[in-house]
């Protein structure tokens, strides 16, 4: 398994692991020893079924079918202000 780099080192070298992550290493962020997230690179294109049943292909950024409001309406809490991150760490 891949060493687990803590979230405050992955936040003073992201571009680095992001070159590592683009190059096939595997690299995961963690918080207190427990692994949190993976960082893996995009594809570029994909294979798409359109509707006549032949495939195509897609450029990165054509749409994932999922909206900003998706996102927005997944349930996740909403980002803290400044004083309740203040207040929380």
């Amino acid at each position: 398994m891949a060493k687990i780099i803590n979230m405050h080192q992955a936040k003073a070298s992201l571009s680095r692991l992001v070159e590592r992550a683009m190059a096939g290493e595997e690299v995961i962020i963690g918080r207190n020893g427990e692994p949190l997230i993976q960082l893996v690179p995009v594809a570029k294109t994909r294979a798409l079924q359109l509707p006549d049943g032949s495939q195509g292909q897609a450029e990165r950024g054509s749409g994932s079918g999922v909206s900003g409001e998706d996102i927005a309406g997944s349930g996740d809490p909403p980002p803290m202000s400044g004083a309740e991150a203040r207040d929380k760490g």
